[in-house]
């Protein structure tokens, strides 16, 4: 890993970490590998800060469930998501499938821009 981003993107994990409620504790608690990896090769490339950045963004869909968007970008409002093969594709269920065209829909209702990335 390149050293700036090691060290910036610590300091940017414990500061989401402090502000984070307890359901988005446990999803910032979980293996980033694929998050790390967005941000070290598209993001952190871009922007060189993560300022306006935020890791497992919770919104709450029409009916009420909690949902969280792996790296969202405040200022123009752009959910980053790390769709890699296993969690969202090898072993899926049509239950788990329909969900997560839900999780991309109600991001386009809050009028977020939907970004996947293969990670």
């Amino acid at each position: 890993m390149d050293v700036l981003f090691e060290k910036q993107f610590n300091v940017f994990l414990e500061d989401q970490k402090s502000k984070a409620s307890a359901r988005r504790m446990e999803m910032l608690e979980r293996d980033l590998t694929g998050t790390v990896k967005l941000l070290k090769e598209v993001i952190w490339p871009i922007f060189r800060s993560f300022d306006g950045f935020e890791l497992e963004h919770e919104m709450k869909s029409s009916s009420g469930v909690s949902m969280f968007i792996d790296v969202f970008y405040k200022p123009y409002r752009i959910a980053f998501e790390c769709d890699g093969f296993v969690p969202h594709a090898e072993t899926i269920t049509r239950k788990r499938f329909n969900f997560e065209k839900y999780r991309v829909r109600t991001m386009n209702l809050y009028g977020y821009v939907y970004i996947p990335f293969t990670v």
